[in-house]
């Protein structure tokens, strides 16, 4: 991952118009963080022979408007970063549309697998989750194959519908098109730095959870169906469960202090706090699955989710805004969380 300082292969004609400026400037590439916390990878040849036909348009304006040559690299430097970016985003949004929806398992993990990779290569923190949820994913498919399940083809089925629902509303995000309030919470706190690894998880499991997994559930067990459903949704929390370990491991990895954590013996603690945490959050998914059941209109539908999205939005902000004294205290613990995005991310996809 680079950051772009300057740019490379100068041609004669344009190094004359840099005012005497004559010294060559080099394409420095170095993992250096910049103002909005993001990273580059190595541009691609289409983005330098661009960068090359602005920089000859824009030296031959600076000479005549008398400008200097740091103003030109000032300026030049901002907005090639800004042309890669999008370039990046656009890449992103063309290959998840490209495989949208997902159909089997496979699929979205291999959609979630590029979503995380390009997190990396931005320094994106939407990365976080998604690095998370895929890991879960491959634990349920293991599950499947393995005939875990009461019903695996329906599970499988389940996982799908379910992870449409995120992959959506992230690629509505990244579009600036409208996904629900709860996702808009969580991808909107992605351009923030307060926030904890531990927040960003949260708040996204928060809106897939509370929100979109009833409502898949439903989807694939509709009306009287549901009931059927019931058991092996609760063995979608014994999967979670599983992972608490692994997971924490990754957080404690992130955060020195976790050693003081782990000499007060509170190991065990954590997780039952975490796996109490999941029970309420499958009990009340449940709910919405047996509430979104009985809507057999597209209106009724409609107007459920718009009124389960308010509470899971509430919550969601929440857990980012919890007040004053708590704000205080994450903010110091968000001090000692060590890395760059790209090494967190890499952390929980390992």
């Amino acid at each position: 991952m680079y950051k772009i300082e300057t740019i490379a292969n100068y041609s004669e004609n344009t190094i004359a118009n840099t005012q005497g400026f004559v010294e060559p400037l080099r394409l420095t590439m170095k993992p250096q963080l910049y103002g909005t916390g993001d990273f580059f990878q190595q541009p691609s040849s289409a983005a330098i022979k661009c960068c090359r036909a602005r920089i000859f348009r824009f030296t031959n304006t600076t000479s005549r408007r008398g400008g200097s040559p740091i103003s030109f690299i000032q300026h030049f430097t901002t907005s090639t970063e800004t042309t890669i970016k999008n370039s990046k985003k656009k890449s992103l949004i063309s290959s998840l549309k490209n495989s949208m929806p997902a159909t089997t398992i496979k699929g979205v993990i291999d959609q979630l697998t590029t979503i995380v990779a390009e997190a990396e290569a931005d320094n994106n923190r939407a990365g976080y989750f998604a690095a998370l949820y895929k890991k879960v994913t491959v634990a349920v498919f293991n599950k499947i194959k393995a005939g875990w399940f009461d019903d695996n083809e329906r599970m499988q089925k389940l996982d799908v519908v379910f992870a449409n629902r995120y992959l959506e509303a992230y690629q509505n995000y990244t579009e600036q098109k409208a996904c629900t309030a709860s996702w808009q919470v969580a991808f909107d706190a992605c351009n923030t730095w307060r926030p904890m690894v531990m927040h960003h998880l949260l708040t996204g499991m928060n809106a897939h959870i509370s929100l979109d997994l009833g409502i898949a559930t439903a989807i694939v067990s509709p009306g009287a169906d549901i009931e059927n459903m019931h058991n092996d949704f609760n063995k979608i929390n014994t999967v979670l469960c599983e992972l608490i370990n692994e997971v924490k491991t990754c957080l404690y990895s992130m955060w020195p202090l976790s050693r003081l954590i782990s000499q007060l013996n509170m190991g065990k603690f954590e997780n039952d706090i975490a796996g109490f945490s999941m029970n309420i959050a499958r009990d009340a998914a449940w709910q919405v699955a047996l509430d979104y059941a009985e809507c057999t209109s597209a209106a009724a539908q409609e107007n459920y989710i718009a009124t389960r999205d308010k509470s899971v939005t509430n919550f969601g902000n929440k857990l980012l805004h919890p007040g004053a004294v708590v704000q205080t205290i994450t903010g110091i613990f968000r001090v000692f969380e060590f890395g760059t995005v790209t090494d967190k991310i890499k952390k929980l996809d390992a």
